[in-house]
């Protein structure tokens, strides 16, 4: 009987979906076009804008131009004390990548960034594969954020990239402290390395001891944020931390 019922389930499923897509037509979540579908959440137009094609800087990740080199600090981060070694994108925070990130944040679904998680995995798979990462960290959300939105961005990026690595993901090492921190996008760059000072906290730090750990999270501006965490996990005895976001803001 229980064999018997599992065989129905993929019909089941495939008959849910058609009633989904026929009550709710698909659309392009970043032009909102209902033709030439590249992937569960973007047109194939879009689809091939939310990635480039230059190099990037190997400290911040950050997307430089034909006569910039990414051995060395770029303008974005020559300026950053960050912690940790280096990040990678999936392009900077401009146009298409900044539209899907606003409307998949403002959206119930995460299908959108879960699209944008599997496309960055995709592009960045060299580089994962190279770093042999022991663990995968979202940076975690401030409490009053988890009451606005759904889900967490930088959660559904990371389990995108732990399900391609076979990695372990956990959310909850990784804590904020409680408090009344102000909102990054609230404070002046030049003030955010300080607005983030000893806003983390570490549950059952033993666990991440001698490890190389990849903190994951949707937007990367000064490098505050992923910079304070991965003291954090440094002072706790990581062997190194690396930082994967979805986007790169211009901020110099």
């Amino acid at each position: 009987m229980t064999m018997h019922l599992r065989s129905l389930l993929p019909p089941l499923q495939r008959g849910m979906r058609h009633i989904v897509e026929f009550a709710l037509p698909w659309q392009c979540t970043i032009c909102g076009c209902r033709d030439d579908r590249g992937n569960d959440a973007f047109c194939a137009d879009c689809l091939g804008q939310l990635t480039h094609t230059q190099d990037q800087c190997r400290r911040c990740g950050a997307v430089i131009g034909p006569f910039g080199t990414a051995t060395g600090r770029c303008p974005h981060c020559r300026r950053r004390p960050f912690r940790f070694r280096s990040a990678r994108c999936l392009n900077m925070y401009e146009e298409a990548l900044k539209t899907a990130i606003v409307h998949s944040k403002q959206s119930f679904s995460s299908a959108a960034m879960m699209a944008v998680g599997q496309l960055l995995v995709s592009r960045q798979r060299q580089w994962l594969a190279e770093l042999s990462v022991d663990r995968i960290l979202p940076i975690p959300q401030a409490w009053l954020t988890r009451f606005r939105r759904n889900f967490n961005p930088a959660d559904v990026i990371a389990r995108c990239v732990g399900h391609s690595l076979r990695v372990p993901v956990d959310p909850h090492i990784l804590r904020r402290r409680r408090g009344w921190q102000s909102p990054q996008k609230a404070v002046p760059l030049a003030r955010r390395y300080e607005n983030q000072r000893n806003s983390f906290r570490l549950r059952d730090a033993r666990v991440i001891a001698g490890q190389c750990v990849l903190l994951v999270d949707d937007v990367l501006t000064t490098g505050a944020t992923c910079s304070e965490a991965a003291r954090l996990l440094k002072a706790a005895g990581a062997k190194e931390v690396h930082v994967l976001v979805a986007a790169r803001v211009a901020d110099h």
